[in-house]
């Protein structure tokens, strides 16, 4: 999925970059916290992520 996502970033359209870079932000915070779940085996990291970083760009 993150290497489609990857590729919709250097195609052309109106939007595709923004897009693209908004869910490959998405994609890298669910593994880096499915990480630190199997990690650590605090399932509550992995359930309620913190997307407010991606959220921000997105609204920019």
């Amino acid at each position: 999925m993150r290497r489609h996502l990857k590729s919709l970033i250097k195609s052309p359209g109106l939007n595709n970059a923004a897009i693209g870079e908004v869910f490959v932000g998405l994609v890298n915070d669910v593994f880096k916290n499915y990480h630190s779940f199997q990690t650590s085996g605090d399932i509550t990291a992995y359930i309620n992520p913190d997307f407010s970083r991606v959220r921000k760009k997105a609204l920019d």
